[in-house]
This record gives structure tokens, sequence and C-alpha cells, in this order.
């Protein structure tokens, strides 16, 4: 028995030392490589320019140091915004060596505070990713606020105004006059001064004619200011179809392998009630049903596709109606063709299997808030922009996900990040973007980053981009676009990854049982 004891003692000695010996060599592994590898260091990663004049020409150089063992490689400089242009800048940077990384600015189309962000990917494994961010306030000389005025949805006698201010911020007394001969006829201007030479009331009136469609249109006002001499003031006025049927056509695929339900809804914008009195497709296999949401305004078709289904020429759902200008209205099929070459991969998508950045914030409403980082719950991050039409879909499904999560019971979490700016040809003020929030009757929590701070360290370039990230705080997954049963892969994925972390505490828990039983027996 002795003997035995003796031995088991020995071989676990011998065990303990194999264990130290293989420790050290790792250690020393990892201090070798790290002594080795190259070493990107940014001595001052933000620039501000502090209060600048709009079109003034802003540039600055970034340095980055080389305080590694081995060359440096700059794989990629990407700015987040196109109004930064970046210069010429080296590929590698040698060990102890620095490297000049010059930006150019434009300002033109930037109102106020900012912040431009710059990704520089390199070659160190510590720091693969570099953000540099440009910052500071551009004045107007002439400053209008808003600068876009929303009309929304209009009727065809629609006639509605909105106020504008126009502020002169120079010494030089400001005039102003409406540029009769390019304005639109379904937006007219009306100057009112205010105090003189400083400060005008522009009243902007939507009235007809109106296109079917979005009516979007610069309404234009020359100035006596060298720097500023015209300000476009975009006005955006959406006159939806009398009766209109959504989506307009019919997606399907030969390849499908199981039954698939397309859903239409008709509304009817017009004053008149107009009844669908029958739905259907002249093809037997498709099966059509007609739901009465609100009669005589809105109804939803619903369509059945049996698999593997091919339309044939001129095949279509036909909708049938008992308003004389538009008896019927044709839905056609359409196959998709599926691409010869690859999908391109999305920058957010490299995310996958990284440890996601940490970002702490407040929500909309004043709430704390933190993207990222480990957690005691998986984390489910959404990155939207309000006037993105698949967001605008998306984002109830999402929002659907975040009450599941909450009748189950479930240690998971929805968030999600608003990436409107406020400057560009789709400027969102942040009181528009909370009020697109509201409209959607939304109760997740929402960050406003119109600064694209969150939104650079997620790599984050088309919308929607959805993140799962599991208790550990790594990106499980990366969600890009809105396709169909993407909620249902989210849920099934979260349920995974909880289901995961009870069996590990499980085991951990009966391990540490084990353990000590078996100090209690001793």
């Amino acid at each position: 028995m002795k003997s035995s004891i003796r031995c088991i003692s020995i071989g676990g000695a011998c065990l303990a030392l194999f264990a130290m010996a293989h420790t050290a060599v790792a250690q020393e592994s990892e201090e070798n490589e790290s002594e080795t590898r190259p070493i990107a260091v940014v001595e001052s990663p933000v620039h501000d320019f502090g209060e600048v004049w709009v079109s003034d020409p802003l540039n600055h150089s970034f340095v980055i140091r080389n305080a590694g063992k081995s060359r440096l490689e700059i794989k990629k400089v990407k700015p987040t915004c196109g109004c930064t242009l970046a210069g010429n800048h080296p590929q590698f940077i040698e060990p102890g060596e620095s490297g000049q990384f010059p930006f150019r600015l434009n300002t033109n189309k930037i109102k106020g505070k900012f912040t431009k962000a710059i990704s520089v990917i390199t070659s160190d494994p510590e720091n693969k990713t570099i953000t540099l961010r440009l910052t500071g306030v551009v004045k107007q000389y002439v400053d209008v606020t808003p600068q876009t005025v929303q009309f929304g949805r209009v009727k065809e006698d629609t006639v509605v105004s909105e106020t504008l201010t126009i502020t002169n911020n120079t010494d030089t007394p400001l005039k102003l006059s409406i540029d009769e001969k390019t304005n639109p006829q379904c937006f007219k201007g009306k100057i009112k001064e205010l105090i003189p030479g400083k400060k005008y009331e522009l009243t902007v009136t939507a009235q007809p004619p109106f296109r079917t469609g979005i009516n979007r249109f610069p309404l234009k006002i020359d100035t006596n200011i060298p720097n500023q001499q015209q300000l476009n003031i975009f006005c955006i006025a959406t006159l939806p179809e009398r009766l209109q049927i959504k989506p307009d056509r019919l997606i399907v695929s030969a390849s499908a392998k199981t039954e698939s339900v397309r859903k239409l809804w008709f509304t009817n914008n017009g004053e008149k009630p107009v009844k669908v009195t029958k739905a259907s497709c002249g093809n037997p296999g498709v099966k059509v049903e007609k739901n009465d949401v609100e009669e005589g305004k809105k109804y939803l078709i619903v369509v059945t596709i049996p698999p593997r289904f091919k339309p044939g020429k001129d095949e279509a759902v036909v909708v049938e109606t008992d308003d004389p200008e538009k008896p019927r209205i044709t839905i056609p099929f359409q196959e998709s063709k599926t691409r010869a070459t690859r999908k391109r991969e999305r920058p957010a998508m490299k995310m996958k299997g990284e440890k996601a950045p940490q970002a702490k914030k407040s929500t909309w409403d004043g709430k704390d808030a933190v993207i990222g980082g480990p957690s005691d719950k998986v984390q489910v991050v959404m990155f939207y922009a309000s006037w993105c039409g698949f967001c605008k879909k998306a984002l109830p499904v999402v929002q659907g996900l975040h009450e599941r999560f909450l009748q189950e019971g479930l240690a998971a979490e929805v968030k999600i990040v608003n990436l409107d700016d406020s400057a560009g040809k789709r400027g969102r003020t942040q009181d528009q973007s909370i009020e697109h929030y509201k409209s959607l009757e939304l109760t997740m929590p929402m960050i406003l980053d119109s600064n694209k701070e969150i939104g650079t360290q997620y790599m984050v370039t088309s919308f929607p981009t959805m993140f799962v990230i599991d208790q550990s705080g790594k990106v499980e997954s990366v969600y890009v676009g809105a396709g169909t049963g993407f909620d249902a892969s989210i849920m099934k994925e979260t349920k995974e990854l909880l289901k995961a972390k009870a069996s590990d505490s499980q085991e951990k828990t009966e391990k540490a049982s084990s353990e000590s039983d078996s100090k209690s027996q001793k």
C-alpha cells in the first residue's frame, strides 16, 4: 500500500514538473513573439481643429511610430466619411521609425460640432485597427435652422407651411433673394426680415402640383456674402399613390426546397373607400388569400408559393377592386437570379470571432448603457439609420426579439445604435432620429451615435448591421442586411449560447463539488 502511494506521489511530481516546464516554454514563446512583433504607437490619435468657417480647407498629419522589433505594415487607411481624404502615406514603417499620415477635410457639408473617424489597419497583432479622429466646430457664414424641411406624407390638394430661421454670422449686412427661376413649383418660399441685416424668417410652403412619390428639391436663396453666395434648403414631401400595393413584385426562387409565404399590403390613400373584391393567381399551385384589415382602406393578401416554383411568362397575382380607374392591379412574379460572383464581404463581417469593443454611452432618454465587452447577458446590437428602408422593416422584427427575451426571462438584451448623420443629403437632426424611434413604437434602448464613434469601432459600413455578442464579450456572429428569418436565427443562437453557459457553469460546480468531496475523504 505504501509502495503504491509512493508511486502515485512520484508520478504526480513528474506531471507537475512537466506542466511547469510546458508553461515556461509557452511563456518564453509569448515573450519572444512580443519582443519581435511590430508595435504601432500613435502619440495623438485625436486632432481638434477648434472653430473654423465652412469651406475652410483643413489639413492635418498624424504620426504613427513603430516601437517594435520588426517591420510594421500599413494594410489599409480608410476614412469613414467621404468628406475626409487621405494623402500619401508609407506602406511600411521600419522598427524605431515613424510615418506621416496626412488628411484633408472638406467642410462644405458639415455644420456645427463634428467628429470624423479614420481606421488604420496594421500588422500589429495587438493593435490591428487604429482609430484616428478629426474633431472641431464648423461655423456657417449664414446659418439656416433647420437645413432640411420635412413635410412628410401629403395629399394631392395639401397646402402646408413650415418656418425656418436664417442668421447672419458675419459683420456684413445680409441681403437675401429667392431664386424664382430654378425653384420647383411645389415648394415656395417667403422671406421676412426680423433684425435688419442679421436675422430673417423663411416660410416654406408645400403646395400642388406634387408628383407621385418623393418630391425632394432644393429651395435656392441667393446671398451677398462672397464665401456663401447661395443657400440650398432641401424640401421633402411624399405623395403616395392613391391605390398602393407593397411590395410591387413577388421575388421567387426556383431552387427553394420548401413552401414559402409572401404578404402583399393594399392601401387606399385616397378619400373615397375602395374595396378589394378578389385576389387570385392563374397558377393553381399558388394559393392566394384576401384579408380585410380596414374595409375600403387596407387589405392583406397572403400568397403561398409552392417549393421549386418557376413562374411562367406574364404570370402574376391579380388584385381586383371596385375602383373605376383601377379595377385590376397586377403584381408580377420575378425569379431571383443567383450571382456567379461571390458576394462581397462587408468589413463588419471581420468582427466575427473578435473581442467586441466596449463603449459606455447614454441612451436617448439619458440612461446608462454599455455596448460590447464581457457581460452576464448575451448582447444583440443593431446599427441602423432612420432613412434606411431595410432598417424600417427590420426594427419591428428586432423589437419582437427584445420582447421575447423579456417574456421568456432570458439572460439576453437588445440594444440599437442610431448612426444618423446631421449633414449630407440624408441629414437628420437628433430630434428627427428620436421622432422616428417613437413613431415605430420601439422600447429597446437606443443610443445616438451621429459621430460614428461606436459604428467605426464595429466597422459598420451598411445598414442594418447586427452583432450577437456572447457573455465573454466575443462577437459570435454578424448579420448584414435583414434577410428572411434572421430573427429566428438570432433567437436560436442566443438560446444555444445561454445553454452552453449554463452547462459550463454546471460542469464547474460539479467539478468543484467533486474536488471538495475528494478532499473531505482524504
